[in-house]
Protein backbone atom coordinates (compact mmCIF):
# COMPACT_ATOMS: atom_id res chain seq x y z
CA UNK A 1 0.00 0.00 0.00
CA UNK A 2 1.09 3.41 -0.92
CA UNK A 3 2.49 5.82 2.19
CA UNK A 4 0.19 8.15 3.46
CA UNK A 5 0.74 11.51 2.71
CA UNK A 6 -0.81 14.55 4.99
CA UNK A 7 -1.47 17.45 3.42
CA UNK A 8 -1.43 20.36 5.97
CA UNK A 9 -4.23 23.47 4.90
CA UNK A 10 -4.08 26.67 7.61
CA UNK A 11 -6.84 28.65 6.95
CA UNK A 12 -7.57 32.24 7.77
CA UNK A 13 -10.52 33.91 6.10
CA UNK A 14 -9.80 32.30 2.71
CA UNK A 15 -13.57 32.26 1.30
CA UNK A 16 -12.96 33.49 -1.75
CA UNK A 17 -10.56 30.85 -3.16
CA UNK A 18 -10.70 27.97 -0.56
CA UNK A 19 -13.41 25.83 -2.61
CA UNK A 20 -10.63 25.75 -5.33
CA UNK A 21 -7.58 24.67 -3.30
CA UNK A 22 -9.75 22.02 -1.38
CA UNK A 23 -10.86 20.30 -5.05
CA UNK A 24 -7.60 20.39 -5.82
CA UNK A 25 -6.33 18.24 -3.54
CA UNK A 26 -9.08 16.06 -3.56
CA UNK A 27 -8.15 15.26 -7.55
CA UNK A 28 -4.75 14.54 -6.44
CA UNK A 29 -4.12 11.24 -8.37
CA UNK A 30 -1.80 10.11 -5.76
CA UNK A 31 -5.04 8.31 -3.39
CA UNK A 32 -3.90 7.95 -0.24
CA UNK A 33 -3.88 11.48 1.26
CA UNK A 34 -5.59 12.94 4.68
CA UNK A 35 -6.22 16.83 3.88
CA UNK A 36 -6.04 18.63 7.29
CA UNK A 37 -8.29 21.57 6.84
CA UNK A 38 -7.89 23.32 10.06
CA UNK A 39 -9.45 26.86 10.47
CA UNK A 40 -7.43 29.28 12.38
CA UNK A 41 -10.54 31.16 13.95
CA UNK A 42 -11.68 32.83 10.30
CA UNK A 43 -14.26 35.16 10.54
CA UNK A 44 -15.41 35.22 6.85
CA UNK A 45 -17.27 31.93 5.47
CA UNK A 46 -13.78 29.94 5.28
CA UNK A 47 -15.75 26.96 8.51
CA UNK A 48 -18.77 26.58 6.70
CA UNK A 49 -17.06 25.78 3.42
CA UNK A 50 -14.76 23.25 5.07
CA UNK A 51 -18.29 21.60 6.72
CA UNK A 52 -19.22 21.29 3.09
CA UNK A 53 -16.99 17.81 2.67
CA UNK A 54 -16.86 16.69 6.42
CA UNK A 55 -18.13 13.41 4.67
CA UNK A 56 -15.38 13.31 2.55
CA UNK A 57 -13.08 10.27 3.86
CA UNK A 58 -10.15 12.11 3.09
CA UNK A 59 -10.95 15.72 4.91
CA UNK A 60 -10.37 15.98 8.55
CA UNK A 61 -11.71 19.29 10.07
CA UNK A 62 -10.04 21.56 12.74
CA UNK A 63 -11.35 24.60 14.21
CA UNK A 64 -9.38 26.48 16.39
CA UNK A 65 -8.78 30.15 18.21
CA UNK A 66 -6.87 32.03 16.29
CA UNK A 67 -3.12 32.09 17.27
CA UNK A 68 -1.50 32.30 13.55
CA UNK A 69 0.06 30.70 10.62
CA UNK A 70 3.09 29.66 12.31
CA UNK A 71 0.98 27.35 15.39
CA UNK A 72 -1.94 26.67 12.94
CA UNK A 73 0.98 24.66 11.09
CA UNK A 74 2.04 23.12 14.06
CA UNK A 75 -1.18 21.82 15.07
CA UNK A 76 -1.80 20.53 11.57
CA UNK A 77 1.94 18.36 11.74
CA UNK A 78 0.78 16.98 15.30
CA UNK A 79 -2.65 16.14 14.02
CA UNK A 80 -1.25 14.53 11.31
CA UNK A 81 -1.03 10.57 10.94
CA UNK A 82 1.05 10.69 7.48
CA UNK A 83 4.48 9.36 7.01
CA UNK A 84 5.22 12.12 4.97
CA UNK A 85 3.69 15.87 5.31
CA UNK A 86 3.18 18.83 2.71
CA UNK A 87 1.85 22.28 3.21
CA UNK A 88 -0.70 24.20 1.04
CA UNK A 89 -1.78 27.57 1.54
CA UNK A 90 -5.37 28.15 1.50
CA UNK A 91 -5.65 30.54 -1.63
CA UNK A 92 -3.53 28.36 -3.86
CA UNK A 93 -4.17 25.16 -5.55
CA UNK A 94 -2.25 22.02 -6.72
CA UNK A 95 -1.95 20.52 -10.38
CA UNK A 96 -3.30 16.93 -10.32
CA UNK A 97 0.35 15.10 -10.05
CA UNK A 98 1.44 17.75 -7.06
CA UNK A 99 1.81 14.64 -4.49
CA UNK A 100 2.17 11.81 -6.77
CA UNK A 101 5.64 13.09 -8.32
CA UNK A 102 6.58 14.82 -5.51
CA UNK A 103 6.43 11.45 -3.44
CA UNK A 104 7.96 9.64 -6.54
CA UNK A 105 11.23 12.20 -6.46
CA UNK A 106 11.09 11.28 -2.84
CA UNK A 107 11.92 7.70 -3.18
CA UNK A 108 13.53 7.49 -6.34
CA UNK A 109 16.17 9.45 -5.23
CA UNK A 110 16.01 8.24 -1.76
CA UNK A 111 15.79 11.57 -0.38
CA UNK A 112 14.31 13.56 2.80
CA UNK A 113 13.29 16.66 1.19
CA UNK A 114 11.39 17.13 -2.40
CA UNK A 115 11.56 20.67 -3.16
CA UNK A 116 9.43 21.45 -6.00
CA UNK A 117 8.92 24.17 -8.83
CA UNK A 118 5.85 26.23 -9.18
CA UNK A 119 3.46 28.69 -10.91
CA UNK A 120 2.46 32.26 -10.29
CA UNK A 121 -1.26 33.38 -10.23
CA UNK A 122 -2.09 36.96 -10.54
CA UNK A 123 1.33 38.74 -11.45
CA UNK A 124 4.50 38.32 -12.53
CA UNK A 125 7.34 38.22 -10.13
CA UNK A 126 11.16 36.46 -10.53
CA UNK A 127 11.06 32.90 -9.35
CA UNK A 128 13.99 30.46 -8.36
CA UNK A 129 12.53 27.95 -11.33
CA UNK A 130 15.64 28.38 -13.54
CA UNK A 131 18.02 27.38 -10.74
CA UNK A 132 16.20 24.61 -9.98
CA UNK A 133 16.57 23.12 -13.19
CA UNK A 134 20.48 23.54 -12.73
CA UNK A 135 20.26 21.54 -9.56
CA UNK A 136 17.97 18.33 -10.77
CA UNK A 137 20.69 15.72 -10.60
CA UNK A 138 22.14 17.12 -7.22
CA UNK A 139 21.02 16.14 -3.59
CA UNK A 140 24.00 17.55 -1.77
CA UNK A 141 22.43 19.14 1.06
CA UNK A 142 24.76 21.61 1.36
CA UNK A 143 24.91 22.78 -1.79
CA UNK A 144 21.20 23.40 -1.08
CA UNK A 145 21.80 25.30 1.91
CA UNK A 146 23.91 27.29 0.13
CA UNK A 147 21.39 28.35 -2.31
CA UNK A 148 18.49 28.63 0.54
CA UNK A 149 21.24 30.94 2.49
CA UNK A 150 21.59 32.94 -0.41
CA UNK A 151 20.65 36.96 -1.24
CA UNK A 152 22.69 36.70 -4.57
CA UNK A 153 20.83 37.29 -8.24
CA UNK A 154 19.90 34.17 -9.91
CA UNK A 155 21.37 31.76 -7.14
CA UNK A 156 19.27 31.20 -4.44
CA UNK A 157 16.63 28.80 -3.45
CA UNK A 158 13.21 30.97 -2.34
CA UNK A 159 12.40 29.57 1.18
CA UNK A 160 8.72 28.80 0.51
CA UNK A 161 7.96 25.63 2.54
CA UNK A 162 4.87 24.91 0.65
CA UNK A 163 6.14 23.67 -2.29
CA UNK A 164 7.99 21.29 -0.60
CA UNK A 165 7.57 17.24 0.72
CA UNK A 166 8.49 16.64 3.70
CA UNK A 167 9.45 13.23 6.19
CA UNK A 168 7.30 13.35 9.27
CA UNK A 169 10.09 11.71 11.74
CA UNK A 170 12.52 14.48 10.78
CA UNK A 171 10.21 17.16 12.34
CA UNK A 172 9.20 15.31 15.02
CA UNK A 173 12.16 13.18 16.06
CA UNK A 174 14.27 17.11 15.93
CA UNK A 175 11.28 19.42 16.99
CA UNK A 176 11.17 21.29 14.08
CA UNK A 177 7.75 23.10 14.68
CA UNK A 178 7.30 26.11 12.94
CA UNK A 179 8.36 29.36 15.48
CA UNK A 180 5.90 32.01 16.21
CA UNK A 181 6.95 34.72 14.11
CA UNK A 182 5.02 37.07 11.29
CA UNK A 183 8.38 37.24 8.88
CA UNK A 184 10.29 34.23 7.88
CA UNK A 185 9.23 31.41 9.58
CA UNK A 186 8.85 29.66 6.40
CA UNK A 187 12.19 29.80 5.79
CA UNK A 188 13.38 28.96 9.31
CA UNK A 189 11.21 26.10 9.35
CA UNK A 190 13.14 25.04 5.62
CA UNK A 191 16.50 25.69 6.42
CA UNK A 192 16.37 23.86 9.85
CA UNK A 193 14.93 20.94 7.59
CA UNK A 194 17.39 20.70 5.15
CA UNK A 195 20.52 21.30 7.81
CA UNK A 196 18.64 18.17 9.46
CA UNK A 197 18.37 16.08 6.54
CA UNK A 198 20.45 13.91 4.94
CA UNK A 199 20.10 14.92 1.27
CA UNK A 200 17.35 16.57 -1.15
CA UNK A 201 16.24 16.11 -4.36
CA UNK A 202 14.23 19.05 -6.70
CA UNK A 203 10.90 18.30 -8.81
CA UNK A 204 11.02 20.77 -11.91
CA UNK A 205 7.40 20.61 -12.86
CA UNK A 206 5.66 22.91 -11.72
CA UNK A 207 2.69 21.65 -10.29
CA UNK A 208 1.86 24.31 -7.37
CA UNK A 209 0.37 27.63 -7.66
CA UNK A 210 1.32 30.39 -5.84
CA UNK A 211 -1.50 33.47 -6.07
CA UNK A 212 0.07 36.34 -5.12
CA UNK A 213 -2.12 38.34 -2.74
CA UNK A 214 -1.71 41.92 -2.20
CA UNK A 215 -3.44 41.82 1.17
CA UNK A 216 -1.02 39.39 2.44
CA UNK A 217 1.36 40.65 5.82
CA UNK A 218 4.39 41.76 3.48
CA UNK A 219 2.51 44.17 1.79
CA UNK A 220 1.43 46.01 5.23
CA UNK A 221 3.19 47.31 8.19
CA UNK A 222 4.82 44.42 10.69
CA UNK A 223 5.97 45.89 14.51
CA UNK A 224 7.63 42.84 14.91
CA UNK A 225 9.83 42.73 11.52
CA UNK A 226 13.04 43.70 12.75
CA UNK A 227 13.24 41.31 15.92
CA UNK A 228 11.76 38.08 14.10
CA UNK A 229 14.35 38.70 11.22
CA UNK A 230 16.73 38.91 13.65
CA UNK A 231 15.73 36.04 15.76
CA UNK A 232 16.04 33.88 12.24
CA UNK A 233 19.22 35.33 11.41
CA UNK A 234 20.69 34.59 15.07
CA UNK A 235 19.46 30.62 14.47
CA UNK A 236 20.75 30.63 10.96
CA UNK A 237 24.16 31.74 12.80
CA UNK A 238 24.52 29.50 15.80
CA UNK A 239 22.88 25.85 14.34
CA UNK A 240 23.95 26.43 10.18
CA UNK A 241 26.98 28.92 9.90
CA UNK A 242 29.08 27.85 13.13
CA UNK A 243 29.64 24.42 11.33
CA UNK A 244 29.46 25.88 7.92
CA UNK A 245 31.72 28.28 7.78
CA UNK A 246 31.83 28.74 3.71
CA UNK A 247 28.56 29.94 4.21
CA UNK A 248 29.79 32.69 6.49
CA UNK A 249 29.58 35.39 2.98
CA UNK A 250 26.18 34.33 2.09
CA UNK A 251 25.04 35.01 5.31
CA UNK A 252 26.14 37.82 5.56
CA UNK A 253 24.11 39.26 2.06
CA UNK A 254 20.97 37.59 4.00
CA UNK A 255 21.84 40.46 7.01
CA UNK A 256 21.85 43.18 4.13
CA UNK A 257 18.85 42.03 3.20
CA UNK A 258 17.24 41.85 6.40
CA UNK A 259 19.01 45.85 6.90
CA UNK A 260 16.87 46.91 3.48
CA UNK A 261 13.60 45.04 4.67
CA UNK A 262 13.78 46.79 7.73
CA UNK A 263 14.44 50.19 6.17
CA UNK A 264 11.08 49.60 3.87
CA UNK A 265 9.02 48.18 6.70
CA UNK A 266 9.41 51.90 8.40
CA UNK A 267 8.42 53.36 4.86
CA UNK A 268 4.67 51.59 5.60
CA UNK A 269 4.50 52.97 9.32
CA UNK A 270 2.16 55.93 10.41
CA UNK A 271 4.30 56.33 12.88
CA UNK A 272 7.48 56.91 10.39
CA UNK A 273 8.91 59.57 13.34
CA UNK A 274 9.24 57.28 15.83
CA UNK A 275 10.48 54.27 13.98
CA UNK A 276 13.29 56.69 12.69
CA UNK A 277 14.69 58.01 16.19
CA UNK A 278 16.20 54.76 16.77
CA UNK A 279 17.05 53.68 13.49
CA UNK A 280 21.05 55.51 14.18
CA UNK A 281 20.72 53.47 17.25
CA UNK A 282 19.87 49.67 15.16
CA UNK A 283 22.38 50.32 12.64
CA UNK A 284 25.64 50.84 14.06
CA UNK A 285 24.46 47.88 17.03
CA UNK A 286 23.31 45.40 14.51
CA UNK A 287 24.19 45.65 10.87
CA UNK A 288 27.31 48.50 10.43
CA UNK A 289 29.43 45.37 10.88
CA UNK A 290 27.76 43.09 7.66
CA UNK A 291 27.64 46.49 5.92
CA UNK A 292 30.83 47.45 6.15
CA UNK A 293 32.05 43.24 5.39
CA UNK A 294 30.26 42.88 2.43
CA UNK A 295 32.98 44.95 0.31
CA UNK A 296 35.11 42.54 1.02
CA UNK A 297 33.22 39.76 -0.83
CA UNK A 298 32.40 39.67 -4.20
CA UNK A 299 28.92 38.95 -3.51
CA UNK A 300 26.37 39.36 -6.83
CA UNK A 301 23.02 41.58 -5.48
CA UNK A 302 20.64 42.20 -7.03
CA UNK A 303 20.70 45.77 -8.68
CA UNK A 304 18.08 47.32 -6.73
CA UNK A 305 19.53 45.40 -3.65
CA UNK A 306 22.92 46.99 -4.41
CA UNK A 307 21.77 50.31 -5.28
CA UNK A 308 19.95 50.48 -1.88
CA UNK A 309 23.33 49.14 0.20
CA UNK A 310 25.25 51.65 -1.75
CA UNK A 311 22.58 54.68 -0.86
CA UNK A 312 22.67 53.10 3.26
CA UNK A 313 27.05 53.07 2.72
CA UNK A 314 26.19 57.21 2.89
CA UNK A 315 23.14 57.38 5.46
CA UNK A 316 20.62 58.47 2.93
CA UNK A 317 17.88 55.95 4.24
CA UNK A 318 15.64 59.07 5.13
CA UNK A 319 15.92 59.88 0.66
CA UNK A 320 14.98 56.00 0.31
CA UNK A 321 12.28 55.32 2.84
CA UNK A 322 10.60 58.80 1.08
CA UNK A 323 11.35 57.48 -2.33
CA UNK A 324 10.13 54.00 -1.38
CA UNK A 325 6.79 55.61 -0.01
CA UNK A 326 5.97 57.57 -2.84
CA UNK A 327 6.47 54.55 -5.26
CA UNK A 328 4.54 52.13 -3.08
CA UNK A 329 1.63 55.33 -2.93
CA UNK A 330 2.18 55.33 -6.71
CA UNK A 331 1.75 51.31 -7.02
CA UNK A 332 -1.50 51.30 -5.22
CA UNK A 333 -3.41 54.12 -6.94
CA UNK A 334 -2.39 51.91 -10.51
CA UNK A 335 -4.59 49.05 -8.79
Amino acid sequence: MKDLVSIIVPIYNAEKYLDECIMSLLNQSYNNIEILLINDGSKDSSLKICNKYKNNKKIKIFNKKNSGVSDTRNYGIINSNGKFVSFVDSDDYVERDFIKNLVNSMKKNNTDLVIGSYNIVGDKIKTDEELLKKLNNVNDKKLILEKLINIEENNCIFGYIWRCLYKKEIITKNNLYFKKLKMSEDYLFLAEYVNNCRNVSIETKKLYNYRINNSSVTSKYIPTLLEDMIYVNEIILNDIISSEKTLYRNYIGIVCNTYLCYIQNIAKSNKIITELKKLKSVKNKIFKKYLKERKRYNINFRKKLNISLKMFDFNLELLYIFLFAIRRRLKCLRR
